[in-house]
């Protein structure tokens, strides 16, 4: 059973704002904020967004250093083409086509949640709850395998005619790529990274159901979007992990820190900048550390699962949310983050569906978050609620995806960076846990 969910295109308001001009570009900040304090190089503004002028223009260029090439993979802006209903129909086929047919486990070996709503303020042991319980079965229809994930994006690149480039960065212990998806000829580099730990799976689905929409899109929304950002997602970055639903990666013979013995290492430990990539122990991180060192992503967000935690008005956070917490972090980055994070948070607290808190990660250099951003992306985690009975998925999968979108709108047409770091400091610190799930 497939399940589509309708992208309402989000009018942001802008806040009053101070402009300033720096080397033919205009930077867009909140009205408390001194522009003399802002660094060099913060997210930055065509002019003609911050004018508010919709209308297209030639494609951008200048002498800004903390900008990254138009064509983010180096080479001539590829030529656009129109898609017909058929193109369209045919990358959704492809995605149904990778559905995981007739599987079927027990709650006890999955525990997270795929389809329908939830009642938010059920009690843990109440039947038809959002958890699991002992006698209720989850489906994996909606989960990829990998064969099936593969065959998904073969099909997406092929049927978006070049719009979408799909390629392996890496490969697991087993021998398994590890695939990334790019789209986009825009100056300002997104990264989205799903599924380091293996059980923590609709950050990836999410994912997929953004490349089907942008792939197989060329005209509205999505070209505007595409013209001013490139998309990089790494779609699976644990696809050894995933096979067996465990949150490590296959290693029976790792050992140190963060190992599980006879089992394998937690690739979101892996990613210090102080460790060079030849000298990575975990295959998985090694090639995120290399993508990321060579590609330069301005945004990068890590899309994982959490277990249950109860809000202070005894509703489950739908999601938690964090930025660099490491000390290295330069400030202006540590700011943008924040951008990010209050952005996210904004746009998520809009949906019904959406109820989001703040994460309570450390400061461990190893840990994505804290590496991009030492390594000056602005970066951000997102926990997606986990261990919950089937009728939850589709508005987990759905948390993602507008997280994803509403991100994207904002790093393309310029809000992002009128928003006021501070709103970051708001978001509500998570809640009591209802159950021992690891997180991040």
């Amino acid at each position: 059973m497939s399940c589509c969910f309708v992208f309402v295109k989000r009018v942001v308001a802008v806040p009053p704002a101070a402009v300033q001009q720096r080397e033919g570009r205009t930077l867009l900040f909140p009205s408390h904020v001194s522009a003399a304090t802002v660094p060099s190089c913060s997210l930055h503004i065509p002019v003609e967004r911050a004018a508010s002028v919709r209308a297209r223009r030639p494609h951008r260029s200048g002498s800004d250093s903390c900008r990254k090439p138009v064509n983010s993979r180096g080479g001539e802006t590829r030529p656009r083409s129109g898609f017909t209903t058929a193109d369209t129909r045919g990358i959704e086929e492809a995605v149904l086509l990778g559905k995981q047919r007739a599987a079927v486990v027990l709650a006890a070996l999955l525990g997270l949640a795929i389809s329908g709503t939830a009642t938010a303020h059920a009690d843990p042991t109440t039947p038809g709850g959002p958890w699991v319980q002992d006698s209720q079965q989850v489906s994996l229809e909606r989960l990829h395998t990998y064969d099936e994930l593969t065959t998904a994006l073969e099909r997406l690149e092929q049927r978006s005619k070049g719009a979408i480039d799909v390629e392996s960065i890496g490969t697991t212990h087993e021998g398994r790529d590890i695939w990334s998806a790019t789209v986009g000829t825009g100056p300002t580099k997104v990264l989205y990274i799903t599924q380091q730990h293996g059980n923590e799976p609709l950050g990836t689905e999410a994912a997929l159901q953004l490349l089907q929409r942008i792939g197989g899109n060329q005209a509205g929304w999505t070209r505007d979007v595409l013209d001013d950002v490139t998309l990089r997602i790494v779609v699976r970055a644990n696809p050894d992990g995933t096979e067996r639903f465990q949150r490590q990666n296959v290693d029976p013979d790792c050992s140190g820190a963060f190992c599980r013995a006879g089992v394998g290492f937690d690739i979101n430990r892996y990613h210090d900048p102080a460790m060079s990539p030849e000298a990575n122990p975990v295959p998985e991180s090694a090639a995120i550390q290399r993508m990321v060192r060579s590609w330069r992503p301005d945004i990068t967000v890590d899309y994982h699962h959490q277990g249950s935690y109860r809000q202070p008005d005894g509703s489950l956070a739908t999601a938690s949310i964090l930025w660099p917490t490491n000390a290295g972090v330069a400030p202006d980055v540590l700011a943008d983050s924040k951008r990010v994070a209050g952005l996210v948070y904004t746009s998520l607290e809009q949906y019904g569906f959406a109820d989001v808190s703040r994460y309570p990660g450390d400061a461990l250099p190893g840990i994505a978050r804290n590496s991009f951003g030492l390594q000056g992306s602005a970066s951000l985690l997102v926990e997606l609620r986990g261990d919950l009975g089937q009728k939850s998925g589709g508005y987990l999968i759905r948390t993602a995806y507008a997280s994803m979108t509403s991100l994207l709108q904002a790093a393309a047409d310029g809000s992002l960076a009128a928003v006021d770091p501070a709103i970051a400091d708001t978001i509500p610190d998570r809640g009591p846990s209802l159950d021992q799930h690891e997180d991040e």
